[in-house]
């Protein structure tokens, strides 16, 4: 809706990519009060023939756990996802870079119970992608929609698909709205030293999760532990594609 296109076309040619077609109308006319152009493709991204070698910076905020949304029930959304990240490689140039803002499957607030920001669903991401699909099947007899993962998992899908990453953010309270950004080797410090300071909301109403003390003392006890980093609600990766 412009979060990001907005501000960035500001300072270069700027293409906003979108399956939707009304979210693309509401997005020109934001453009033309903030005065600034911007170029609008209604389309997939997975079969959009854009030429290889095209952009300097390519951007997933939010959108690449929907890839897989009304896909075939045959096909994984990690597939997708996977084929996804490979096209970005393609049409990135050779020191392009992308950037990723997504949830963590295994964020603290969601092992204590806020719904899922996608499905509403408690207990849900952190689950295989088969068991999620299963249960949110049985309460909504369709397909799961998006996938998150934990930090090793996204490693790995990047790996695969041919990036290596430049800089890891933990987001807080989660990728859309930051109001801190922390390198992921200064997440402990950062939380034992007392600059935390962010109220956690749910994602899928945006009410403020309860027992928000119940959460700093758990963050704590991981930092404690060395290993608050791979709780953080969000991510923000920033990725380059592999030499060779």
């Amino acid at each position: 809706m412009g979060q990001l296109s907005i501000p960035l076309a500001k300072h270069g040619r700027t293409v906003a990519f979108d399956l939707t077609l009304n979210r693309l109308q509401i997005l020109d006319r934001i453009a033309i009060q903030e005065g600034v152009m911007l170029e609008k493709i209604q389309g997939n991204f997975l079969s959009f023939p854009f030429k290889k070698d095209l952009f300097d910076l390519i951007i997933f905020n939010g959108s690449l756990e929907w890839i897989g949304s009304g896909r075939e029930e045959v096909v994984s959304i990690r597939e997708i996802q996977l084929n996804a990240l490979k096209k970005a490689r393609e049409i990135l140039k050779k020191d392009g870079k992308l950037y990723i803002g997504i949830e963590n499957s295994i964020g603290a607030k969601y092992i204590m119970g806020t719904p899922d920001d996608h499905t509403g669903i408690s207990h849900l991401m952190y689950l295989s992608e088969e068991k999620a699909n299963q249960k949110f099947e049985q309460s909504n007899n369709n397909l799961l929609p998006a996938k998150t993962w934990s930090l090793a998992e996204y490693y790995q899908l990047f790996d695969e698909a041919g990036f290596q990453t430049v800089k890891t953010y933990g987001c807080f309270p989660d990728y859309k709205l930051i109001r801190q950004m922390v390198e992921i080797d200064d997440v402990n410090r950062y939380i034992l030293t007392g600059h935390l300071d962010v109220q956690e909301y749910n994602g899928a109403n945006g009410e403020i999760v309860e027992h928000q003390e119940e959460l700093r003392s758990i963050y704590t006890t991981l930092a404690k532990n060395n290993v608050a980093h791979l709780f953080c609600p969000s991510y923000g990766f920033v990725l380059t594609g592999k030499v060779g």
